[in-house]
């Protein structure tokens, strides 16, 4: 049997396990994009306050 030819049972542990890790790293990363977005909203609060200290 060649190595690129799945069983049906293969191809879908493979798909199990691909949605568990894509689920992990999107997990992981929530935290480091929710950081981001505060500052982008925080640095977007502050820009009118900045324009008017400089004039």
């Amino acid at each position: 049997m060649p190595s690129a030819e799945f069983s049906r049972v293969e191809r879908s542990i493979l798909m199990i396990a691909l949605l568990f890790i894509i689920l992990i790293a999107v997990k992981m990363t929530a935290y480091i994009v929710s950081l981001v977005m505060m500052s982008i909203v925080l640095t977007m609060l502050a820009v009118p306050a900045q324009v008017w200290l400089r004039n």
